[in-house]
C-alpha cells in the first residue's frame, strides 16, 4: 500500500534522481522520453509534487527502464518474484511456464543451499535431468 505522506513524496524523487542520473539522463532528456514536462519531473525529484497519477508513474518507470514497483520502493524484485514475473526461454525452448519456473528455482534454491557434498550433488544433478526434459532441451 501506498502511503500518502511527505516521506515517500521525498523517497519517490530521490530514486526518480537516482535512476536518471545513473542512465545518464538530464531532466530534459527523461521529459522527452516519458512524455512529462521537466518541471515537473524536477518538482517530483525534489519532492514538491504532491502524488504524481499512476499514468505519470508509470510513464516515468517505462523511461528509466524499471518497473513501476522498483520505482516506488526502491528495491529490486527477489529472484524468485523476477521469475515468476517475467517470460523467458532457457535455450531453443519455447517460454517457460510456472511449472518450468518453479523447477528452476528449485534447482537454484539447491545450488545455493548445498554443501556440495556427493549426494547435494546427486540431486542438483536430478533437478537438471527434469527441468531439461520438462523444456525438451537436448545435451551437446
Amino acid at each position: 500500500m501506498i502511503k500518502n505522506t511527505s516521506a515517500r513524496r521525498d523517497e519517490l524523487g530521490s530514486i526518480v534522481k537516482r535512476l536518471r542520473e545513473e542512465k545518464g539522463s538530464s531532466l530534459r532528456m527523461l521529459a522527452k522520453e516519458s512524455n512529462i514536462s521537466a518541471s515537473y519531473l524536477g518538482k517530483i525529484e525534489l519532492g514538491q509534487r504532491k502524488d504524481p497519477s499512476v499514468f505519470i508513474l508509470q510513464d516515468i518507470a517505462k523511461a528509466l527502464d524499471v518497473k513501476m514497483d522498483f520505482l516506488l520502493s526502491g528495491s529490486h524484485p527477489t529472484f524468485e518474484q523476477l521469475v515468476h514475473s517475467c517470460d523467458f526461454t532457457i535455450g531453443d525452448s519455447e517460454f517457460i511456464n510456472k511449472e518450468g519456473k518453479e523447477l528452476l528455482l528449485q534447482l537454484v534454491m539447491a545450488i545455493l543451499n548445498k554443501d556440495w557434498n556427493n549426494d547435494s550433488i546427486f540431486e542438483i544433478h536430478k533437478f537438471i535431468i527434469e527441468l531439461k526434459e520438462k523444456l525438451c532441451i537436448r545435451s551437446q
